[in-house]
């Protein structure tokens, strides 16, 4: 961890704190596990969501989603699943649409390497489709 103090004034400082991931990571990881056991989520017992499903992101104004890497200990197949989660807009029907990804990893010379990453056997990236809705309004003409 590093701390550095920048005097503002007399009587006020800034501090600024940079903790390394490592150094951070094992205590996100702990509130993910506490968060997890008092949440409920599609397809996991009640207690039992893991950290990384506890993870949300939202979308950038291009509709593009992006995800902390992942990392992985051995080869295999690792499956991920993602859905948008419901707002509260008035008139816009959400989509229950859930991508399945599935992230193929192999041991490549002794290098643990991703070789291939689909959605819904696609190498394309799922769309979700939300749909908006308005009431006509009856409008008097002079």
């Amino acid at each position: 961890m590093k701390i550095s103090v920048r005097n503002l004034e007399p009587t006020k400082v800034k501090l600024t704190i940079t903790v390394d991931p490592e150094e951070f990571d094992p205590y996100l990881n702990e509130a993910r596990k506490e968060i997890g056991k008092q949440i409920n989520v599609p397809g996991f017992r009640k207690g039992h969501v893991p950290g990384k499903v506890i993870d949300t992101r939202t979308n950038a104004a291009d509709g593009s989603v992006t995800f902390d890497n992942l990392s992985f200990d051995a080869a295999g197949e690792y499956k991920y699943q993602v859905r948008e989660v419901k707002g509260d807009e008035a008139n816009v029907t959400y989509t229950d649409k859930v991508a399945n990804y599935t992230v193929k990893v192999e041991d490549v010379d002794g290098q643990l390497k991703v070789t291939s990453v689909t959605a819904d056997g696609s190498d394309k990236a799922p769309v979700f489709t939300n749909t908006y809705t308005t009431t006509p309004q009856a409008t008097a003409l002079p």
